[in-house]
């Protein structure tokens, strides 16, 4: 994720569903805050949004 400067979705997606409910918290609040911080296009925010079933709210950048 932070060599190439893209979210991995298919690693993301088959290794999501093997986590713990701690490490899964741990994946999911990490590519949020990596959402928020970077610039990712829609058509990935609606793909992580799908795989870690967030709403695809929380993957955008807040406005101050």
């Amino acid at each position: 994720m932070w060599y190439k400067k893209k979210i991995p979705i298919n690693e993301i997606k088959t290794t999501y569903k093997s986590l713990n409910g701690l490490q899964a918290y741990v994946l999911k609040d990490l590519i949020i805050k990596y959402c928020e911080m970077h610039d990712v296009k829609i058509g990935e925010k609606q793909k992580i949004a799908n795989v870690l079933s967030v709403e695809l709210k929380r993957l955008n950048k807040e406005l101050i």
